[in-house]
This record gives structure tokens, C-alpha cells and sequence, in this order.
């Protein structure tokens, strides 16, 4: 019996055609995907910055019993930080240079759209003004910034409750009666 021998056609033209076109869609795809996630990361990581800076002027002004402040401008399209006092600190204690937000499209302090903020750090360790900060990536994601409390300074991914009213920074104890 004569073996049968397979006939092995090449690929066509088209057929060709099609698989890069697929393989091309695929790609983009995925390109954009990463893209969003790089974009996602940046977001994120530029509000962790934002807010160890606020954690570390904090941290300065109780420990050293001075004011500092916090400032963010829009400048075109972006925004900026930077930190400032009036005393002479050692540059590599506080970092004063101007730092950019790409990623951050715009911020809303107590629901409200700013340009401008200006935050303090009081000598006791307080913040003013006391408020919730929202912040808004390019792509409509948000993180919050809560510093509503005395002391108290907090990364959010969800909308954090707003305070029915400020708390004294050391309530006074309650007592409990004995009958």
C-alpha cells in the first residue's frame, strides 16, 4: 500500500494578513493597559509623596516647636509642593525645593476646587485648616487626604466621613458617679 503523503500548503497572503492584523490589535491592547497602569502608579505614588511630606512637616514642627507650612500651587497644567518656615534648618532635614505633580489633575478641599493651598503645621503638632483633600488623577480616580483631627493625618481611598464637629486636641475625661 503506497503511503499517503500529506500535502503541506503555505500560508496565503491574506491569511498572513489577518494574524498581524490580530497580533497588531493585541498589542495595542495590552500597550494601552500598561500605559494605565504606569499612569495608575505614578497617581498613587505622587499622593504617597504628598502626604509623607505633610507627615514628616508635621513631625518637624512639634519636634522642633516651630510653624511650617505646606504650599501647593497650580502652575499650567501641573501642580506644586513645597515647605517652608521661617527658621534656619539644615537642608537635609527639611527639603524646601519645589515639588511636581504631573499625575494629579486638580484638588478639592471640603468638595470644593482649589488652585492654591496653603497649609500649617502648628509647634503642637495641629494642622490648619482642618479639612478633607481630594485628589484627582488624570484618568478621574481619587484619593483623599483627611485632616479633619487635631492630629490626626490619613491617606483615604474612599471618601472619609466628615467630622460632625472639631474635638478639642485633649478632651477633657469623664467621670463616672458612683451611686
Amino acid at each position: 500500500m503506497p503511503m499517503m503523503r500529506s500535502r503541506h500548503r503555505p500560508f496565503t497572503l491574506l491569511e498572513i494578513l489577518i494574524a498581524l492584523a490580530i497580533l497588531g490589535i493585541a498589542a495595542t491592547v495590552v500597550g494601552w493597559q500598561i500605559g494605565k497602569s504606569v499612569r495608575i502608579y505614578r497617581f498613587q505614588h505622587e499622593v504617597e509623596e504628598l502626604h509623607l511630606a505633610m507627615k514628616r512637616a508635621q513631625v518637624l514642627a512639634l519636634t522642633h516647636q516651630t510653624d511650617l507650612r505646606l504650599h501647593i500651587d497650580k502652575q499650567g497644567d501641573k501642580f506644586v509642593y513645597y515647605v517652608e518656615t521661617d527658621e534656619p534648618f539644615p537642608d537635609n532635614l527639611i527639603d524646601q525645593r519645589y515639588h511636581t505633580i504631573k499625575e494629579i489633575e486638580k484638588i478639592h478641599l471640603q468638595d470644593k476646587p482649589v488652585e492654591h493651598l496653603d497649609l500649617t503645621f502648628y509647634s503642637q503638632g495641629n494642622i490648619e485648616p482642618r479639612s478633607t483633600l481630594e485628589l484627582f488623577s488624570r484618568d478621574s480616580s481619587s484619593r483623599w487626604l483627611d485632616f479633619q483631627g487635631a492630629f490626626l493625618l490619613k491617606l483615604c481611598v474612599s471618601k472619609p466621613q466628615p467630622m460632625k464637629e472639631h474635638s478639642p486636641a485633649f478632651p477633657a475625661l469623664k467621670t463616672v458617679k458612683k451611686d
